[in-house]
């Protein structure tokens, strides 16, 4: 019986024109695969986005999905970072689509962050409540050990309540 011979001409700008045979078909492939995946952009979502409103002076502060504890520190200190940059002290979270604050995190906030964010001049919050019950049950555990006379916190269904109430604030 005669041997087939499969015979596949790759992309030059993949491959550099080279013909691949049935016996190394394979590792083309899985080659030309790994030169793809190097290659592409990989668009991950956001897990926060954090931007100083100057026009209502306050900084926005949006969450979306699960944050690992590391990106929950990062993107909470970049919100201090970005409310002292501007004189401003508060802040409109919108942490609707947020999947949980972890154990640790919570007690992070209350001994370590807020007591530093609230000597840099950070001193009202208005959230838009968490879906997820178990985030919501988290935030509420730590709002409810802030000293509300140095930290006005307020929770709301939408971000159009929570902007008007940091007007009045």
């Amino acid at each position: 019986m005669p041997s087939r011979s499969l015979r596949l001409i790759f992309s030059p700008q993949r491959t550099g024109g080279h013909e691949f045979t049935r016996r190394n078909y394979r590792t083309a492939i899985i080659g030309t695969f790994f030169i793809l995946a190097d290659q592409m952009e990989t668009k991950q979502p956001k897990i926060y986005d954090i931007y100083y409103d100057a026009a209502k002076n306050f900084v926005v502060m949006r969450w979306n999905g699960y944050a690992t504890s590391a990106q929950f520190r990062e993107g909470t200190e970049y919100m201090l970072q970005v409310l002292t940059a501007h004189g401003a002290s508060k802040v409109l979270a919108d942490i609707r689509d947020m999947v949980l604050i972890g154990m640790e995190d919570q007690h992070w906030l209350d001994t370590d962050f807020l007591p530093r964010a609230i000597a840099a001049g950070f001193r009202a919050i208005a959230m838009v409540k968490p879906l997820h019950y178990f985030n919501k049950v988290a935030v509420e555990t730590v709002s409810y050990k802030v000293d509300r006379e140095k930290l006005a916190i307020s929770f709301f269904e939408n971000p159009e309540e929570a902007e008007a109430w940091l007007q009045t604030v």
